[in-house]
């Protein structure tokens, strides 16, 4: 194969977990809907596929989302180096759903202010399920790839996101002994502004570009 030393695993979607857990099925829980979607395994061709297997929270066997696929790819074509992918995701969900209790809080107290998206019912419940666990597994790095489900919030957005990356780098840090750098990178994947013509018009602001906008002034004030 071509991508001999590449390694992935699939989460899958946890929506119904709405306390942390430390291990999924069978080991760090009694509940059979809380199993690893796929172990370890290489990668290949055929993993990726047109399947939808986002949105279906990555239970269709052996399949990763583009996204990860490609970022994958290409680290091992630069680096030369063995690449182990982990796919964490779930299609729709919004950046409340990953990060924890303590550090949402309850929306009117606390760092970020503002309403809460609960894009599955109760919001935390992906870092429960599909974070949480890794917590003691050094990584390298992350990628982010989410934004509709928050479509509006804007500044809200961008201070949120500044709360989970902390979050994330604090406790990765933490949990594997200091293995993982606390400043580890995590790369932003956002859609770009395109020109939408109904029949009210010709319209091309989303809030999407002015999430990114916000979340690049975090970037250059070196947050």
């Amino acid at each position: 194969s071509e991508y001999a030393a590449v390694r992935y695993m699939v989460v899958g979607n946890k929506h119904d977990c709405p306390a942390p857990i430390v291990d999924w099925y069978p080991s760090g829980t009694n509940d059979t809907r809380l199993s690893l979607a796929q172990p370890w395994r290489q990668l290949s061709p055929n993993v990726s596929s047109n399947i939808p297997d986002v949105m279906g929270g990555a239970q269709v066997p052996f399949s990763i989302s583009a996204t990860c696929w490609f970022f994958g790819t290409e680290l091992h074509d630069v680096l030369k180096v063995p690449i182990g992918l982990i796919h964490a995701s779930y299609g729709g969900s919004a950046i409340e759903d990953w990060m924890s209790k303590q550090t949402l809080g309850d929306g009117k107290t606390g760092s970020c202010p503002g309403p809460i998206v609960g894009s599955m019912g109760v919001p935390t419940q992906q870092y429960n399920g599909q974070l949480r666990p890794l917590l003691n597994t050094t990584i390298k790095g992350a990628i982010w790839y989410q934004c509709e489900s928050n479509t509006g919030q804007d500044s809200l957005y961008a201070c949120r996101f500044e709360q989970m990356m902390k979050q994330w780098s604090h406790e990765w840090h933490e949990g594997t002994g200091g293995a993982t750098d606390p400043h580890f990178p995590i790369g932003l994947f956002k859609l770009v502004r395109i020109q939408v013509v109904t029949k009210m018009g010709s319209h091309s602001r989303y809030a999407w570009d002015r999430q990114l906008i916000m979340l690049m002034h975090l970037i250059r004030d070196g947050r």
